[in-house]
């Protein structure tokens, strides 16, 4: 950033001269085009926090006439907790990239790159101002741009061995470095994971040449990352202490692996890789296609994430149904979905097949279990599962064998976790969800059950969250048309509803703008509100006021005041 004070340097006064002659200059052509994100090019400029008002404009002039002048999209980020900068979004889309652009600083390559350069301008000449109101005394001419950019375009600006950059910083007399981006500090918030912090220092001129430069090179070779073009940011989770004596669960990494028709890939992976993208952003799971050579050949997907036993929603399962919902058609009379896990296959089998004769005889559905008929490319300890039926039979009987997978594999290390050193359990672990002998909780158990997953039948897009979720089943509701008597499918909750209606209630209003914050993200601010307080919590909306919910709280007195302390605390936080 300038550091100079006295008369605005030369070339600031010709750039403004140019921006009135480009007034009444044609824009870009596309530059709002928004059909093909592979034609989109994003810069993001980092803005000191203190300027970005000057940059902004009084009722926004500065950053409008920017827009104006160029034709490219403009906008201001919201500040990141920690954060001592601004993200400012600029970009266009382009029907074609003139891959053999130069950098040349009288004819930017497209409406985001001139944009660009305006608004460094802008962010120079209101530092140039903080500093002439300030008299500062130095008068060093030295300038300073910073731009993020993600890790696949940051190695086209460095080149092989540094190649590039060193090519930049020779032609342009600027000095430009890469900072990959430091968890720890609270600076850089601003970034993404995949970020890195490029800064140009150098002279007006050099930094400016250079800027052309990286800015160009970006241009040319699109983010291979999806950088997100909304202005809002996430709302961090307000942060809560959960005692001690609250179980705190290890993390373990659970893998599906399923078959897909050679005929159907292309169903799931969609035209340029949208559709599995879209269902790797839904789930959350990592998604892998290890497509075939030819078409005849059936497709390994490999689905992974890391979850915990008491997660309120697994990644992995719904990557599984989602994907299930591309590969079959719901009007076939019969379908077939087949999962090679690569675990021990005893828990789907049972003793003397009586687990897999069970979901047979629940749900109605196929379900074959053998090491043959793999594909090639398949592991020699692999079993291959294979479900037939119609659309809700196989969903029923695919739903419970992915979830006993993942209880097997969760739950031991629940048990490990749990184990003292001479080897036996300290605290008693939950009964399966898929045992014969469901026991329920004790009225006020000083640790909470596990909670279990249940799942309902309707829809893809039915199927989100349950935006309120009094109970421990959260997303998935239990399967109501298969519980019976022996508790197949039931799903515990946390207190005895018997005990409740006994127990005082009280109501407390829930602002519309605190609702967010005592949820949390899939409701987990409001289980540990529930676990740490112990008291039954429902939330429903107001039936005075559209813009408020209204809290129950059910429980002893000292579970009640807990619970009130604990929502109020999440209200009131920032």
């Amino acid at each position: 950033m300038r550091q100079q004070t006295g008369k605005r340097p030369r070339q600031h006064r010709e750039y403004e001269r140019e921006e009135k002659k480009d007034q009444h200059k044609r824009p870009f052509p596309n530059a709002h085009e928004s059909s093909n994100n592979d034609g989109l090019v994003l810069y993001r400029i980092l803005c000191p926090d203190s300027l970005i008002g000057s940059v902004i404009g009084k009722n926004g002039n500065v950053i409008n006439a920017i827009r104006q002048q160029t034709s490219a999209k403009v906008m201001v980020v919201d500040p990141y907790p920690g954060a001592d900068k601004r993200v400012i979004l600029v970009y266009c889309y382009v029907k074609h990239r003139d891959l053999d652009a130069v950098g040349n600083d009288n004819e930017p390559v497209c409406a985001a790159q001139d944009a660009l350069l305006r608004v460094h301008n802008a962010i120079v000449d209101a530092l140039h101002k903080v500093h002439k109101n300030r008299r500062d005394s130095d008068n060093k001419d030295t300038e300073e741009a910073n731009i993020l950019v993600p890790a696949s375009q940051t190695s086209n600006i460095i080149g092989k061995s540094g190649a590039v950059i060193k090519h930049l910083r020779s032609t342009s007399r600027a000095f430009v470095k890469v900072t990959p981006k430091d968890p720890s500090d609270a600076t850089h918030s601003c970034a993404m994971s995949f970020d890195n912090f490029v800064q140009i220092t150098g002279g007006a001129e050099a930094v400016k040449k250079a800027l052309f430069g990286v800015s160009t090179i970006i241009y040319k070779h699109p983010s291979k990352e999806g950088i997100p073009l909304e202005t809002s940011i996430p709302e961090p989770t307000p942060s809560i202490i959960i005692p001690s004596e609250l179980p705190v669960y290890p993390a373990r990494e659970l893998e599906f692996r399923v078959l897909c028709p050679g005929d159907k890939i292309g169903l799931v992976i969609g035209r340029g890789g949208a559709t599995i993208k879209n269902i790797r952003q839904e789930s959350g799971a990592r998604i892998d296609v290890d497509d075939a050579k030819n078409g005849k050949e059936e497709s390994i997907i490999t689905i992974t994430s890391t979850e915990v036993i008491n997660d309120v929603k697994s990644a992995a399962v719904e990557a599984v149904l989602l994907l299930q919902a591309k590969i079959n058609d719901y009007e076939d009379d019969r379908m077939n979905l087949r999962l090679v896990p690569n675990k021990v296959i005893g828990c789907l089998i049972g003793r003397a097949g009586s687990i897999v004769n069970d979901m047979r005889k629940k749900t109605k559905a196929n379900i074959l279990i053998s090491k043959g008929n793999k594909p090639w490319r398949a592991s020699s300890s692999d079993e291959l599962v294979e479900v037939s039926g119609e659309a809700d039979k196989l969903r029923d009987a695919l739903v419970q064998i992915i979830l006993r997978l993942r209880e097997d594999v969760l739950k031991e290390s629940v048990e490990s976790q749990n184990s003292d050193k001479d080897g036996k359990l300290t605290t008693a672990i939950s009964d399966s969800l898929y045992g014969n002998n469901l026991s329920f909780p004790a009225l006020l158990p000083q640790n909470p059950q596990i909670v279990s997953l249940g799942y309902d039948r309707r829809g893809e897009s039915e199927r989100a969250l349950e935006v309120f979720p009094c109970t421990s089943s959260y997303g998935y509701s239990s399967m109501k048309d298969h519980v019976t008597d022996d508790g197949y499918g039931g799903l515990p909750s946390y207190t005895s509803k018997a005990y409740e209606e006994h127990l005082p209630r009280v109501e407390m209003t829930v602002p519309a703008s605190g609702l967010s914050k005592v949820m949390g993200k899939h409701g987990t601010n409001l289980e540990n509100i529930r676990k740490i307080s112990g008291a039954h919590i429902e939330i429903i909306e107001s039936k005075s006021s559209r813009h408020e919910h209204v809290a129950y709280i059910t429980g002893t007195s000292e579970q009640r005041q807990s619970a009130e302390n604990l929502i109020k605390a999440f209200i009131m936080s920032t």
